[in-house]
């Protein structure tokens, strides 16, 4: 029923915000479906920016399907980079992912090598082994050159790494084009979800999980492939690294074929 669909349900939602909400006699997600966004923003912890993504959320929840409340920004119709990272404790990159919109995979890692190299993994995967993370980030600085368009990634985690651990011409030459494809589904669309990690959307969305999806094990086995030279070790963490990457290509093209409110 959907009058038992409680506060608890909302994603993005403080325990604040939902104390605000029952303070005013808000209890279910019926009512704050009901309400307009300026109703909602005379609830204490709600405002201008969250009160329509509170509503679109109780929403969704309500039809159990996606519902879109700002249209896709115009950028997004832009094909371009998928990219995400895998770091150490202290931050570095071990490992950079990057694919096209139909999901053809670049990986580039840090490896016992002199130069970069090749190499073919047991999946057919190709992957960059680089000697440090300067020399991976210049891999896929050179490979996002060839062509032009956003690089989307998801959440600031990944621009704020570049700025932080990329070589300075590599900054220069990409930040700029980055595009934070998490923040566009905030405040664009909104699903029936506990969370919008890329590995929840994606699912949701139907993309196909392979292997695992943790990233510590994915750690765990480059670690063992530094260690033993496992190459289906290796394997198996290239893996989880190109699935972060093509979700995010199954969800930007879910985005732009659905088109929100366009």
């Amino acid at each position: 029923m959907e009058h038992d669909l409680h506060l608890e349900l909302l994603y993005n939602v403080s325990r604040k915000t939902r104390e605000g909400l029952r303070e005013a006699g808000i209890t279910s997600l019926a009512q704050v479906a009901a309400l307009s966004a300026e109703e909602l923003q005379r609830v204490r912890g709600i405002g201008r920016v969250t009160a329509p993504m509170i509503r679109a959320n109780a929403r969704a929840w309500l039809a159990r399907e996606p519902v879109w409340y700002n249209p896709l920004p115009e950028i997004c119709d832009q094909c371009g980079w998928m990219f995400d990272l895998e770091t150490l404790q202290d931050g570095t990159p071990w490992c950079l992912g990057w694919c096209d919109e139909h999901g053809n995979t670049q990986i580039a890692l840090v490896a016992p090598v002199e130069e970069p190299q090749v190499v073919t993994l047991l999946d057919g995967q190709t992957v960059t082994l680089a000697p440090d993370s300067d020399s991976v980030w210049t891999v896929f600085a050179e490979s996002a050159a060839v062509r032009p368009g956003p690089i989307y990634h998801w959440t600031g985690y990944d621009s704020a790494i570049m700025r932080s651990t990329a070589p300075q011409d590599v900054i220069d030459r990409l930040h700029a084009r980055l595009h934070d494809l998490h923040g566009t589904v905030k405040r664009s669309v909104s699903f029936p979800l506990g969370s919008t990690s890329i590995k929840v959307v994606a699912a949701y969305l139907g993309y196909p999980w392979p292997g695992y999806n943790d990233w510590f094990a994915a750690f765990l086995d480059y670690r063992e492939w530094l260690h033993t030279g496992s190459l289906d070790a290796l394997t198996r963490a290239c893996m989880y690294q190109r699935a972060d990457v093509e979700s995010m290509a199954w969800v930007w093209r879910w985005m732009v074929q659905d088109g929100g409110l366009r």
